[in-house]
């Protein structure tokens, strides 16, 4: 799984890629915008269960691209490395 900023994200899987487009938003501060995906990406893969390896479909890929670049793009957002907090992102995160 890669983060390519203002160009989405990309993910490779058994059956090809799964891409997703990056949130449009106005950057203040990319300060944390990494970060800020990959603990997203991270969160995301651990709520997927004791073995999240069998439940990664490209659906699921796609969901877990979705939420972390929306975690990056409420982080570019605002000033400094400010994460969203759950609350945030699941309003944010497109279903």
């Amino acid at each position: 799984m890669v983060t390519r900023g203002s160009s989405g994200a990309l993910a490779a899987h058994a059956n090809g890629l799964v891409t997703v487009p990056a949130p449009p938003v106005v950057v203040a501060d990319t300060v944390g915008a990494g970060d800020s995906f990959m603990a997203a990406l991270l969160a995301g893969f651990l709520d997927l269960g004791d073995d999240p390896r069998a439940m990664l479909t490209p659906a699921s890929i796609e969901a877990l691209l979705r939420q972390a670049t929306a975690a990056a793009a409420i982080t570019v957002g605002r000033v400094g490395a400010n994460p969203p907090t759950r609350e945030e992102l699941a309003s944010a995160a497109p279903a």
